[in-house]
């Protein structure tokens, strides 16, 4: 399911349960299975985000993998970053 103002690039996937509201911007190759991307959130090139929840005003860089993540507000992670079976605080700038 979509919201209004998603812009997807080429070669992104978007598979089963997962929910985008907007406005987002989703770069190339990126794959996003069974999560929930809230709004404003950006998100980079050849990631994958599989059985996580993006909150509010996050931005995510390119090769990032995020499985079985919470993301709260407001957070961003740098490029090349992989993260498993964690919850991201607040703000926080990983």
């Amino acid at each position: 399911m979509f919201g209004e103002f998603v812009e997807l690039n080429n070669r992104v996937k978007i598979k089963e349960l997962t929910s985008i509201r907007t406005p987002i911007k989703i770069e190339v190759d990126t794959i996003i299975e069974k999560s929930v991307i809230w709004d404003n959130v950006n998100i980079g090139a050849k990631c994958k985000i599989i059985e996580s929840i993006i909150c509010d005003n996050f931005e995510i860089g390119n090769n990032v993998v995020l499985y079985n993540i919470i993301v709260t507000p407001n957070c961003k992670i740098s490029d090349y970053k992989e993260l498993r079976d964690k919850t991201i605080e607040l703000g926080e700038q990983i």
